[in-house]
């Protein structure tokens, strides 16, 4: 199975988007949330998954590449 690479611009994009979401949900609930750890292992026909027992983000690389708009 061939594994997609995903560029370094793409990943620290998702970085970035989810470090401001995270900003936006810690303030409008007044909570400190961790940063969950993120990961490019998602198969399938799901764009991605959160885990809440190991607090992870799961994203699907080969659709990300195909749609990154829309991440």
């Amino acid at each position: 199975m061939k594994t997609s690479r995903l560029p370094i611009a793409i990943q620290q994009a998702v970085m970035r988007r989810l470090r401001e979401k995270l900003a936006q949900a810690n303030l409008k609930l007044g909570r400190n949330y961790p940063e969950p750890k993120l990961s490019y292992t998602q198969r399938g026909t799901s764009a991605g998954t959160a885990w809440l027992e190991s607090y992870e983000i799961r994203l699907n690389p080969v659709l990300l590449l195909e749609n990154s708009e829309a991440f």
